[in-house]
């Protein structure tokens, strides 16, 4: 009996050691699944802190880059404008061409030669760049004053655009103003005098084309008497006829108006303006049928003031 009580002693002495052991066993368990379970968290912070941190150096980064192409548009465009101004100053017309893209001349060739007109009537001494707007990635204007030689100042408008990654000088027909004029005009010419003249025939509406004569005018005002206007290859038609005074950096706009259909007879029609324009003309502007095609225009008439 006394043996067997021992045997039951050591047995619960072996059962309370095997009952802390898998005690122990499952505190170490739970301690290291909280361990990972807190380690898991903290390295899921530390990730989206890190993300965080990436996210905001790149978007500083990326506005100065941008800024930086930017720069190097405006840039490249300016130097362009320069290379072009320098080119006008130095009567240098065939660098004139390569740095220009003007929409008034289909022809090269005819291009080059009022380029070479122009530059003798009027002859830039010097300029300044004062002003420039992006409008685009593609384009960007700039305002300049121009001086001539006869000591007229212009506040001129000037387009540049992109073509293929090459920055061109866009010419079209806008207004110059003239800030200062150094010429003394003769002021308002006599009514009833006939300043020009057209007759032409077979003109496609697909370009506009220059009066032959050249004339000064000056007031608010003019008479257009138009003989004739007419046009073939279907319709409607029409014509804008524009009194401008061209050159290389643009037309100067004294005037227009646009007369619509045909005109069989004699017919005044009033042209309002500003300003005095020496050595003018006048650009006829076809309306151009995109439903029947291209129109061909015949026209008679006179320019009266």
């Amino acid at each position: 009996m006394v043996q067997s009580k021992g045997n039951t002693g050591a047995r619960e002495v072996v059962d309370d050691c095997l009952i802390k052991l898998l005690v122990n066993k499952v505190n170490k368990i739970f301690k290291i699944e909280k361990e990972s379970v807190v380690m898991k968290k903290i390295t899921t912070l530390f990730l989206a802190i890190t993300m965080f941190f990436v996210m905001s150096i790149s978007s500083v980064v990326a506005s100065p880059v941008n800024q930086s192409n930017n720069q190097w548009d405006y840039g490249y465009a300016k130097d362009i404008l320069i290379s072009y101004l320098d080119a006008s100053i130095r009567q240098d017309v065939d660098a004139m061409l390569s740095y220009v893209k003007d929409g008034r001349f289909s022809c090269t060739i005819i291009q080059r030669e009022k380029y070479i007109l122009s530059l003798q009537e009027l002859h830039l001494v010097e300029y300044e760049i004062t002003g420039m707007y992006q409008e685009s990635q593609t384009v960007i204007n700039f305002e300049t004053f121009l001086t001539f030689d006869n000591e007229r100042i212009e506040k001129v408008p000037f387009v540049l655009r992109k073509y293929n990654n090459s920055w061109k000088v866009v010419i079209g027909e806008h207004k110059l103003e003239v800030i200062e004029e150094g010429v003394e005009q003769s002021g308002i010419a006599p009514r009833s005098r006939t300043l020009a003249t057209w007759n032409f025939w077979n003109r496609a509406s697909m370009s506009s084309f220059l009066s032959i004569d050249t004339f000064n005018i000056s007031g608010s005002q003019a008479t257009l008497r138009i003989t004739s206007q007419l046009y073939s290859g279907g319709g409607p038609g029409g014509m804008t006829y524009q009194i401008v005074r061209t050159g290389f950096f643009g037309d100067t706009v004294w005037g227009q108006r646009q007369v619509n259909g045909t005109v069989s007879r004699s017919t005044d029609f009033l042209i309002t303006g500003s300003g005095s324009l020496n050595g003018a003309q006048i650009r006829f502007i076809p309306q151009h049928n995109t439903f029947t095609g291209t129109l061909r225009y015949e026209g008679q008439g006179s320019l009266i003031q």
